[in-house]
């Protein structure tokens, strides 16, 4: 019975990724259909811009022209994220949405790096430092999310009372 209640967790996790990668590719494609690499186009004045680039690295550009390595530590990174999911190690359904988040937007961006050798990014607020992509505010999302979720759940059993030895 404890089987068949984490089920739909898998379920929704699962259509949680679907929903992302589906969300992500098709607003790159319209950024690749729509911007010049650096085109920027002004969506909010001093809040938000739509700007194209091509990031062959990581956030900051850290490791640019290191596809490969990527790939791998990406493709390594989302089996374990996989097997959380569908092993159901994930302790609750939030947990177990966030890391939906996290699969979603990995694999998206791990599309693009086999098909462009690149992460296309296109979303610039000009309060961020980084241009960024559905995919990057998914898994930065779902990583605050299993944090908050750890959190409350040492919260509710006492472990952050106790002072560190």
């Amino acid at each position: 019975m404890a089987g068949m209640r984490r089920r739909p967790g898998r379920l929704v996790a699962l259509g949680a990724a679907a929903l992302v990668i589906a969300a992500d590719q098709i607003s790159k494609d319209w950024a690749q259909a729509n911007l010049a690499i650096n085109q920027r186009i002004t969506v909010i004045p001093g809040w938000l811009s739509f700007q194209r680039t091509e990031n062959s690295g990581a956030a900051f550009s850290f490791l640019t022209g290191h596809n490969e390595l990527f790939i791998l530590i990406t493709a390594a990174l989302l089996v374990l994220v996989g097997f959380l999911i569908l092993g159901g190690l994930a302790p609750d359904r939030l947990t177990v949405v966030a890391l939906g988040l996290i699969l979603g937007g990995g694999l998206s961006n791990l599309f693009d790096r086999v098909r462009l050798s690149a992460v296309v990014d296109f979303v610039r607020f000009a309060f961020w430092p980084t241009i960024f992509n559905l995919a990057d505010l998914a898994i930065r999302a779902g990583a605050v999310v299993v944090v908050l979720a750890v959190l409350l759940r040492q919260t509710r059993r006492g472990h952050l009372d106790r002072p560190v030895r």
